[in-house]
């Protein structure tokens, strides 16, 4: 949010006040005490990671204590969250982990197939590329934000 430089303090506490709260969401991934992942999706990370370390709900991490928080990214919409969850549930596990690490090329590297040879006429010779919001969008698919 900007201010307006010549506000006072009291008017800009003013202004704080009145604005509605945003809303986030969040992906995460927890690493299980038998290594494997938990992949899932929250509006508030402090309160479900606190619900899987307490084992209050029956599901996959509540036979695999302890967990610890291994990577989490924060979006505007629940919608969005939610298909990045179900992105990431598709992956490999070494994707996973690429992605934990925040090894993008190692990420490229392991979203990329058989490679797509796109026909001589269309001109497409790039299948790695920077999406409109900074993620790194391989073969039609974002992967992660773009980090020089």
């Amino acid at each position: 949010m900007a201010f307006v430089v010549s506000l006072s303090n009291h008017e800009r506490l003013r202004h704080e006040e009145c604005e509605e709260p945003i809303m986030r969401f969040w992906v995460y991934i927890l690493e299980c005490a038998d290594k494997s992942y938990y992949t899932g999706h929250t509006d508030n990370l402090e309160k479900r990671l606190y619900e899987h370390e307490q084992n209050l709900f029956n599901c996959y991490t509540s036979k695999r204590l302890p967990v610890r928080l291994v990577y989490c990214c924060e979006f505007e919409s629940r919608g969005d969250a939610l298909a990045r969850e179900r992105q990431i549930k598709g992956w490999s596990r070494r994707k996973k982990q690429a992605l934990i690490a925040g090894d993008w090329s190692s990420l490229v590297k392991y979203s990329t197939g058989k490679p797509n040879r796109p026909s001589t006429g269309s001109g497409r010779t790039e299948e790695t590329f920077i999406g409109e919001c900074g993620e790194l969008v391989v073969r039609g698919e974002p992967i992660g934000p773009f980090s020089n």
